[in-house]
This record gives structure tokens, sequence and C-alpha cells, in this order.
């Protein structure tokens, strides 16, 4: 899913994200942040995955624990080793998978610029090495269109790819996910399907202002 900033590409990963959590198939959640980018790496991404569906699926945290406890030089290798030791090796020997494994890898384009090559490697591996997990796993990306990403995915016939500005109804769309946001105020009747209507107006387009808005009058 890609799109240029504040189209709402975050919006509707964080929505899905807390569906699949509500219903047991989350597997791991990870989002960029440039405020932060010494911290956010592709193998932190990875760490992070594994750490995740190693605490959501009991066999799949086994096999991580014996790959770390045989593969102490993992802290000096890089990206594809790290994929193949910490999520592709315990993906395939995991044996009490849900029906349903969902990763989401929300604004890659965030990645840190440090290291050029790891950005580039581990969104080739997103492309590529997904297709060796067992067939339960499913993995959403969202990306601002950065031409050393998106010539990763647009030419693949295994991903399919979403551009936020095909999408129509914009406005509409923004209607009702600020109407799903507000849910417990309109039900408290602290707020108004017409003054939602309104929030919507505002947003001029931008789900990015939506979403801020949205958590600023929960008070979180």
């Amino acid at each position: 899913l890609h799109g240029q900033a504040g189209t709402g590409k975050s919006a509707i990963s964080h929505t899905i994200g807390k569906k699949l959590k509500d219903s047991g198939n989350l597997g791991s959640f990870f989002c960029f942040d440039r405020t932060v980018s010494a911290e956010r790496t592709a193998i932190q991404a990875i760490k992070n995955i594994a750490f995740d569906l190693g605490v959501q699926i009991a066999s799949f945290g086994e096999c991580l624990v014996k790959t770390l406890d045989k593969n102490n030089h993992l802290l000096s290798s890089g990206v594809q080793e790290h994929w193949e030791k910490l999520i592709l090796k315990p993906a395939q020997q995991a044996n009490d998978l849900p029906k349903q494994v969902v990763v989401i890898v929300d604004a890659l384009d965030e990645c840190s610029t440090k290291d050029h090559d790891q950005k580039n490697k581990f969104a080739s591996l997103l492309l590529s090495e997904v297709q060796n997990l067992p067939k339960n796993f499913r993995i959403l990306v969202t990306s601002r269109p950065e031409t050393d990403i998106m010539e990763h995915f647009e030419d693949s016939n295994d991903i399919y790819v979403q551009r936020m500005e095909d999408l129509n109804g914009t406005m509409e769309d923004i209607y009702i996910y600020v109407v799903e946001k507000m849910k417990i105020l309109i039900d408290r009747n602290l707020l108004t399907e017409k003054e939602c209507k309104t929030l919507a107006q505002h947003a001029e387009g931008y789900f990015q202002w939506a979403y801020t808005v949205c958590k600023a009058l929960h008070g979180k």
C-alpha cells in the first residue's frame, strides 16, 4: 500500500492491525519512525517481528530460542541471515501456527538511511523470501512511493500493489473512519455524526489529519 504523506496509509495499517489483534491473527506490527531512525533499522525490524511472533506462537518461540542458543554470531551478521535465522526457519519449524498470521510493516520508507543497502535488502527480502514462509503468512507493507522501494514491488505477480491515489471516495472513507473511531464518544452523546462529518471535511483528504484529531479527542 503506497502513497504520498498524509493519504492515510498508517491510519489504514493501524486500523487493520487493531482488528487483527482483536481476532488473534496479528503476528507482529512494526512501524518505522524517522524521528528515532537509529533504532529503526531493517535488522531491528526483523528482531522485533521475530520477538512478537515468538510471543504469539509457542512453537515459533521455542524454535527461536534454540536458534539464538546456536547462533551467538548473529549480532555481527547481516539482514539476510537475521531473516533466515530469526523468522524463516522458526516459521517453517513451528507446528501450532494459527490459520492466519499477518505481519504489518508500516512506513518502510522511513527505515534508517544510514545503511542504504540494508534498507534495499529488507525490501528485497519482503518480495522474494516471503514466498518461503508457510502459506498462512501474509505481510502488509506501507510506504511512500520511493523509487528504491517501488522497484522491488511493482513488477511482481505475487504481490498486490495498491496506490492510495487510485482509491475513490476519500472524503467518504475519512468520514466512515472518523465515525468508527469516535463511536464511544457518539454512544455517550459527547459527539454527533454531523460533527464527525465536519471533522472529515476539515481533513481535506488527509487521513493523517483525521487520525491525529481522533487520537487527541480520545485523550491518548
